[in-house]
């Protein structure tokens, strides 16, 4: 990650485990204890395992 980071997508959550607020909890609280500023310097996105996630364009 650097200064030009503007996303991050959250990937490789198993179908039968890893609840999708878990598993964007858990790296929300990780990043923000390293001094990452989640939804104000970058957005952090779930994925889901079964589908295609679209991307944006800034």
């Amino acid at each position: 990650m650097g200064d030009r980071t503007k996303r991050i997508y959250l990937g490789h959550r198993s179908q039968h485990n890893n609840l999708r607020e878990l598993a964007h909890g858990t790296v929300h609280d990780l990043l923000l204890a390293h001094d990452y500023a989640v939804d104000h310097d970058f957005q952090l996105y779930d994925t889901e395992p079964d589908k295609a996630t679209e991307l944006t364009i800034l």
